[in-house]
């Protein structure tokens, strides 16, 4: 038994060394140099491509133990195309030909690469559509074609990749709406369809992605409402919906997402009251609710999210007073609700915030005085309590000695207007 396995062994090693790589996976790897372009200095990358040498020992390629060629990994290079020949390395497992600045279209015939885990060609110049054919590729785990100028729309057919885990669409041209297809990636754990043309609503059936941790559909003009079986994404860790035109309420369900660090709901439509089942987001790092239409009064809950650390609720007409349970947030270094209705006095409980580097209130309706407490904010910078109906004195010792911008314009018959950059120092 020992004899048999040194014999396999000594024979591996053979083929591996003394029969090199196929012939003609070599010829077609010739074949694909030939349709590429070099910028100053590239072409040195790939001077070890030479007809009758060794190609499992060409820059950028693999082989595995039988010689068949499984990875093509090239980057740095000045254009080109993608040759149809790459697609007759039908034991390829990875495709990495990012940032080369490739033009074309991409070819339908990868769509036949069975084996294929991995197709990275983000950051070139490629146009046309996704094709159908690429659905086909049942064990791909990771696609990304972010950063070049690919129209159409997503095709149907991309629902099929039962595989998948990372898919990167971002900074094309894309137009359509998102396939309800999309629902069935169920090992899907990252999906960026951002900075793109897509329009129409956010399919429902998304929210049976349970092993999605990171949704990025920003930069798009998808309209409609955001769907209460987004509640359903237990694993969600990033959720970014910002610059659409999505209107309608923030469903409670999103209360659920117990491992949400990122909640991304900017310049939208959204409209009603914030629901304070966001103050069930125990992991949440940063909300960003801004420039939206929400109204009604900011909830207690949210003195609940102990992990906060940003929270942007400006540009809304959110009104009553500040909640004094805001006061529980020690980590939170940034707060702005300006530019909203909110009234009232500045609640002491403010000044309890130790982490607060920036403080943002203005172009409000916030009245009385400015409480002494705000001394106590000891690596606050910037304060902006400007366009309120704020008066009374401010003495000096009100204010930290950390602070390096303080607003107080526009408040009754004050026009303020101080900077503390020499306390930085």
């Amino acid at each position: 038994m020992a004899n048999l396995f040194l014999f396999s062994i000594i024979t591996l090693f053979l083929l591996h060394f003394c029969c090199g790589c196929i012939e003609a996976e070599a010829h077609d790897l010739l074949l694909f140099k030939a349709a590429l372009k070099y910028s100053s200095g590239s072409y040195a990358y790939l001077s070890s491509w030479e007809k009758g040498t060794e190609c499992c020992l060409w820059d950028g390629i693999s082989c595995d133990n039988t010689t068949h060629v499984v990875s093509v990994d090239i980057h740095g290079l000045g254009g080109g195309v993608i040759s149809q020949s790459l697609c007759r390395l039908t034991s390829l497992t990875s495709i990495d030909l990012s940032g080369n600045g490739l033009t074309g279209t991409l070819p339908p015939c990868l769509g036949n690469l069975s084996y294929l885990i991995k197709l990275n060609l983000n950051g070139n110049m490629l146009s046309g559509n996704i094709p159908l054919s690429f659905g086909n590729m049942s064990l791909l785990q990771y696609f990304d074609v972010s950063s070049n100028i690919l129209g159409g729309s997503i095709p149907d057919s991309m629902g099929n990749l039962s595989s998948l885990e990372t898919m990167q669409l971002s900074y094309n041209t894309l137009s359509g709406s998102i396939p309800d297809s999309l629902g069935n990636l169920s090992s899907l754990r990252l999906m960026d369809l951002s900075h793109n043309g897509l329009s129409g609503s956010i399919p429902d059936s998304l929210g049976n992605l349970s092993s999605l941790e990171t949704i990025n559909l920003s930069y798009n003009i998808l309209s409609g409402s955001i769907s209460d079986s987004f509640g359903n994404l237990s694993s969600l860790k990033v959720m970014d919906l910002s610059h659409n035109t999505l209107s309608g309420s923030i469903p409670h369900s999103l209360g659920n997402l117990s491992s949400l660090e990122t909640m991304f709901l900017g310049y939208n439509t959204l409209s009603t009251r914030i629901p304070g089942s966001l103050g069930n987001l125990s992991s949440l790092e940063l909300m960003d609710l801004s420039h939206n239409v929400l109204s009604g009064r900011i909830p207690d809950s949210l003195g609940n999210l102990f992990s906060l650390r940003t929270i942007y609720l400006n540009y809304n007409i959110l009104g009553g007073s500040i909640p004094d349970s805001l006061d529980n947030l020690s980590t939170l270094k940034l707060i702005d609700l300006s530019h909203n209705t909110l009234s009232g006095s500045i609640p002491d409980s403010l000044g309890n915030l130790s982490a607060l580097e920036n403080l943002f209130l203005d172009y409000n309706t916030l009245s009385g005085s400015i409480p002494n407490s705000l001394s106590n904010l000891s690596s606050l910078k910037w304060m902006d309590l400007s366009g309120n109906q704020l008066n009374g004195t401010l003495p000096s010792s009100a204010l930290p000695s950390s602070l390096e911008q303080l607003s107080l314009s526009l408040n009754g018959h004050q026009i303020i207007q101080l900077t503390f950059k020499s306390l930085a120092n």
